[in-house]
């Protein structure tokens, strides 16, 4: 997923003071504002190590002076400044959740934090970015595609307009898999790029038939170019995807857009608060700025404004219904928390909320239909 700016938040912050390797740069400052990119194997120049398999590790330089990313479990932040060919971060942050798998992910997550604290030097050639600590170990990371942690709503299928009233969406999480709506069915797939090579395997997706004139058609249509696709462009803010099926048209989504969610837990200051039984809370983002649910007793809606990773959500309006003790009292810690919602982080499964006062609010994939 291409990770974009995320919760800097933090129940313990790892000060750290970074050395710099004192030297004069040997070359002009490489152009990090704005890129992403993925770890691929960190250690000794002749010995390196892999990166853990079912692991991604991230580097995103948000702008000029705020970088940060996914540790594996964790997300993390900090400053940075580059002078030359030389890279400090500062102020490292950083989740301080528990990650039980794959065995040794915590242990990898701890070794490449240790070891970005002390970045000395930086390198760009081409897609790949090396970082050198001041201990001689080297970071190696691969370019991030700008397709990951995207969402993309189809405005047209083999030239024709998509059917009035139809929904088709396509949303690429990091970890490979895309899913989204087909018009009547969601769908999952795995999929790689490759520069502007894309291609989706593995596709399977619910089996509900619908009844209005043309759905049916077109999701098959639609598949089918995906399963044929080849190749992709992207230019302002359009997405199209060709292939062997002909071309597939999309304007660009919020992440968010068309998911449905279920809240599972809420962390506060190491207190965890869950859902009562048989009064689900629920979250579900429409295609453009609402969001609605279930707060366990009554319905609610709300706005929400997504920019990168960093989430905000407008009055919450909902009906005025009273239930048991326990359930409101869950309702109401919800519906609060959404309006002090700042950042969030996502995947095909899970949906991690973060407030400016550090509460999590952690949702499971679905909500009666994702």
């Amino acid at each position: 997923m291409a990770v974009r700016r995320f919760a800097w938040a933090v129940a313990g912050v790892m000060a750290v003071t970074l050395l710099t390797a004192g030297m004069t740069a040997a070359q002009d400052a490489p152009v990090l504002e704005g890129t992403e990119w993925q770890l691929v194997s960190w250690g000794p120049a002749d010995s390196q190590s892999p990166v853990m398999e079912d692991t991604t590790v991230t580097l995103s330089f948000f702008d000029a002076e705020s970088a940060g990313g996914s540790a594996g479990c964790n997300n993390w932040g900090a400053g940075y400044t580059v002078d030359g060919d030389t890279i400090t971060f500062s102020m490292p942050f950083s989740t301080m959740m528990a990650c039980m798998e794959p065995e040794g992910l915590m242990e990898q997550e701890q070794a490449f934090l240790a070891a970005i604290s002390t970045a000395s030097t930086v390198a760009v050639d081409g897609t790949q970015l090396t970082i050198t600590t001041a201990d001689g170990q080297l970071l190696v990371f691969s370019e991030i595609s700008p397709l990951i942690g995207t969402g993309w709503l189809l405005t047209s299928i083999g030239g024709a307009d998509v059917v009035e009233g139809s929904t088709v969406t396509l949303t690429f999480g990091s970890d490979g898999r895309a899913y989204g709506t087909s018009g009547c069915n969601r769908f999952f797939s795995g999929y790689t790029v490759d520069g502007e090579a894309l291609t989706f395997t593995g596709a399977g997706s619910t089996m509900m038939m619908c009844a209005e004139e043309g759905v049916m058609e077109q999701e098959t249509a639609f598949l089918a170019a995906l399963g044929g696709a080849s190749s992709f462009t992207l230019e302002d803010g359009m997405l199209t995807i060709s292939g062997a099926e002909g071309d597939l048209m999309f304007s660009q989504l919020s992440v968010l857009a068309t998911t449905s969610w279920t809240l599972t837990s809420i962390l506060s200051g190491g207190e965890e608060t869950v859902p009562v039984d048989g009064a689900p809370v629920t979250l579900m983002f429409g295609v453009e700025d609402d969001a609605y649910g279930s707060a366990g007793c009554n319905n609610y809606r709300t706005s929400v404004s997504v920019n990168e990773n960093e989430i905000s959500f407008g009055m919450v309006m909902s009906t005025r219904m009273m239930c048991e003790e326990a359930v409101m009292a869950v309702e109401n810690a919800f519906t609060n928390l959404l309006s002090d919602a700042a950042y969030f982080n996502v995947t095909e499964d899970m949906l991690t909320i973060t407030t400016a006062d550090f509460t999590t609010l952690t949702f499971s994939a679905g909500a009666g239909g994702m």
